[in-house]
């Protein structure tokens, strides 16, 4: 696995510049994808955003993080406009696939989403900001290749999980229902940091590591649909929406309301069981299986 910190890896620098390089070749290779660029887009923020994540679990030994993550997330954002047409549809489509939902009657909302998407691209110079993002990405692995981290790496590695999963299960809610969208998304971005580290730190303990990251991205993913319905539901309230009958689009935002809360609910379901308390066992005892990983017991 490239996502992944080896044994093999002499140090935690060496670790670093190998999964950047991985990281920031397969997004720049996907910024050449010609024949689907919703794809590539989609395929080149995914390896941003995993390089992002590598990134927060090495800070503290890294002095170039503040530079770095600010420079990769501005070669993710050059191409965010579109993939957040397409995201829109996605949603759309996901709602109508729900059992009982009548999606001829919502034909209109799908065929402006979907003139928003096509406009979207033929509007912007796709290759062109494919072209930019290309060179920021290619700008960030000429510098990726001298990346070093300082310091003991168990340190390095226990104060980037404590960070992580502190923010993550201080970001939960403290009971399901009527959550503020932004707070959600939130808790998804931070939650989303610990599943990166869980995958990268997946070697120190395979078994229950994988049990956990399983449940991290499972987490991530119902607060991902969550984020997505909350921008289509943006969408809906904006002038871009199509003019449908008032019955049927409060019937819609119904559809959006019950599935945003069911999803809400199983979120918090298994983030009261991912977040338990006491928070700071789990950094300490994932900085403890590293130490004993390094030294190969």
């Amino acid at each position: 696995m490239a996502y992944q910190i080896k044994a093999s890896d002499p140090d935690l620098g060496a670790a670093l510049r190998r999964i950047a390089d991985s990281q920031l070749r397969g997004a720049i290779a996907a910024t050449r994808n010609q024949e689907n660029p919703a794809v590539g887009i989609h395929e080149a923020r995914k390896h941003c955003k995993k390089l992002r994540g590598l990134l927060r679990l090495v800070r503290t030994g890294f002095s170039d993080h503040a530079e770095e993550n600010t420079a990769i997330r501005d070669a993710a954002r050059l191409s965010a406009n579109l993939r957040d047409t397409t995201v829109l549809l996605e949603t759309h489509d996901a709602l109508m696939a729900a059992p009982g939902v009548a999606r001829v009657d919502f034909a209109q909302v799908r065929g402006a989403l979907t003139r928003a998407r096509d406009e979207a691209f033929r509007a912007d110079d796709v290759p062109g900001t494919l072209a930019d993002q290309r060179a920021a990405l290619e700008a960030i692995l000429e510098r990726s290749a001298h990346w070093k981290v300082k310091g003991k790496a168990a340190d390095v590695i226990g104060d980037g999980v404590a960070r992580g999963w502190k923010r993550a299960a201080g970001t939960m809610p403290d009971r399901p229902g009527g959550t503020d969208p932004e707070k959600i998304h939130e808790w998804r971005k931070r939650a989303k940091d610990h599943w990166y580290q869980a995958r990268l730190l997946r070697g120190i303990w395979p078994d229950p590591m994988k049990v956990h990251a399983e449940q991290c991205d499972r987490l991530t993913g119902l607060l991902g649909d969550h984020h997505d319905l909350a921008v289509y539901e943006d969408f809906l309230d904006s002038d871009r929406a199509p003019g449908i009958e008032a019955e049927r689009m409060t019937e819609l935002r119904r559809i959006v309301s019950t599935r945003q809360d069911a999803l809400e609910r199983e979120a918090w379901s298994l983030g009261a069981r991912l977040f338990a308390p006491p928070v700071k066992a789990l950094p300490k005892r994932w900085q403890r299986h590293w130490t004993l990983w390094r030294k190969g017991v």
